[in-house]
């Protein structure tokens, strides 16, 4: 007799092909998940990805607070009913607390995923400390993480997991695309969070010291900001929000990156640069800390040390050697990173 698949429930916040945010990549992971579990997907907000393995999915219709979350309620239960026993929420509050009641309560299994300092910058954590109470297994991105939540918000070791970040990494190092002109980039949200009010100052102090150009992608309470402090320089051209799909096309075209940020669970943006073979410089963070290799950490400042920062930059545009050797340590540390090991986590931690 042939052994029943488990089933998974996988609740995505929102999806939207040209999205700037980092959904595309989990749409990735879940399809090699459904080579080994029924796998149905449900989208909060958004349209229905264009799945090749996966054959469930339900795409919110309600809207309106209030009737979303009985919407959402209702549907749980039902596939709760048609025998899915697993239910893994990414990220969202009321997504957690809901499929972790319907778990308790019908003698399944909930799974949330968090990488977020929520008491840094939210007072009020009343939603987030509900949610992992609610739910039986809480995922993060990083061993420190599972410290924070362990430190913070009493979270019992016994309840946390612990799975990275993850991008498909090429077989071979990019063949970086050649320019006259040295180029720095910057991929983020637009934030204080995320170091954007830095960027005045780390482009001063670079142009100041070497003739180049900064590209900086993404959106942000901080846009028209930013916009109207560099728009009398030539050099630094702001994109606003990219397709997550096309940034890579940015990182292979790009000298140096960096990721001023204050505050960085994790980073994203370094595995995606650093799978471009792109250099970095950045802040300290936790985020550094546990991504970064010690190599690449030499190239990592103290928070608002923006001389500092603009001297990492400035000697990596500078010497080719040094460049081209950072790239290929970080190639060669960011298959740490690779999807596959992250779907070998993720089967780990649900099965």
């Amino acid at each position: 007799m042939t052994k029943s698949r488990k089933k998974l429930v996988f609740v995505l916040p929102e999806y939207d092909v040209n999205a700037s945010t980092h959904f595309n990549y989990l749409i990735e992971l879940l399809e090699d998940i459904a080579e080994k579990m029924d796998v149905c997907v449900f989208v909060e907000y958004g349209t229905k990805p264009k799945f090749k393995k996966i054959q469930g999915c339900y795409v919110q219709k309600f809207q309106i607070k209030g009737l979303n979350l009985i919407e959402r309620f209702f549907v749980f239960l039902l596939l709760r009913f048609r025998g899915y026993r697993r239910f893994y929420v990414h990220y969202s509050y009321f997504s957690a607390i809901l499929a972790g009641f319907v778990c308790r309560f019908t003698g399944a299994k909930s799974f949330v995923w968090y990488c977020e300092q929520k008491n840094l910058y939210k007072k009020n954590c009343l939603t987030f400390r509900l949610a992992i109470r609610m739910i039986q297994k809480v995922v993060t991105c990083t061993k420190l993480m599972a410290g924070y939540y362990h430190e913070v918000f009493k979270v019992s070791k016994n309840k946390l997991s612990v799975m990275h970040n993850w991008i498909s990494v090429p077989k071979t190092l990019p063949v970086r695309v050649s320019h006259e002109r040295k180029t720095v980039l910057f991929v983020h949200w637009l934030s204080p969070r995320k170091g954007s009010e830095y960027l005045p100052d780390i482009v001063n102090a670079t142009l100041a010291k070497i003739d180049c150009d900064f590209v900086i992608i993404g959106n942000g309470p901080d846009f028209r900001h930013l916009k109207e402090a560099f728009k009398a320089e030539s050099r630094v051209k702001m994109l606003g929000a990219v397709p997550n799909h096309q940034a890579i096309s940015y990182y292979k075209r790009a000298d140096v990156f960096i990721m001023p940020s204050r505050e960085e669970e994790f980073g994203r943006v370094l595995i995606e640069a650093m799978a471009a073979g792109t250099p970095i410089v950045a802040m300290e963070t936790l985020g550094t800390e546990a991504v970064l290799n010690n190599e690449q950490k030499k190239f990592v400042v103290k928070q608002g040390d923006i001389d500092d920062f603009s001297d990492k930059i400035v000697s990596l545009l500078k010497n080719s050697d040094l460049r081209n050797d950072i790239s290929r340590i970080g190639f060669e540390h960011v298959k740490h990173f690779d999807k596959k090991l992250s779907v070998e986590k993720f089967l780990e931690i649900v099965l």
